[in-house]
């Protein structure tokens, strides 16, 4: 589960997402990126996504 603080940060994204499974994808993809990467790497993708949408 994504800490508090970042699942707030990511939320104005995620609330796009149409299904729960897309969500939860979406969670699980962040939590990933998050361990490899770290947070200010996630940022950058998650602000990313929000431009292309």
């Amino acid at each position: 589960m994504l800490d508090r603080s970042l699942s707030a940060e990511f939320e104005s994204y995620r609330k796009t997402l149409a299904s729960d499974e897309a969500k939860r994808a979406f969670d699980e993809k962040i939590e990933r990126l998050l361990s490899r990467h770290g947070v200010d790497y996630v940022r950058g993708f998650v602000a990313a996504l929000r431009e292309a949408s």
